[in-house]
């Protein structure tokens, strides 16, 4: 799959929308491996309410322009 263009961007298409979404909770608590590695943007090892937090008020919006 493709790496992440920016912070909330799971799917690297450059725009945070529902796959990201839908990723980013399935990953919620779940070390920063595999799948899941795209979503631990502050690095700390794991994908924290935080993360998930920032792709649910990014929803919709070109990644790269928060």
């Amino acid at each position: 799959s493709a790496q992440p263009i920016c912070p909330g961007d799971f799917d690297g298409d450059g725009a945070i929308g529902l796959l990201d979404w839908s990723a980013a909770r399935s990953c919620l608590g779940q070390p920063a491996q595999g799948a899941c590695a795209a979503g631990d943007f502050d690095g700390d090892g794991v994908v924290s309410f935080f993360e998930v937090n920032y792709v649910a008020q990014a929803f919709g919006t070109a990644a790269c322009a928060l």
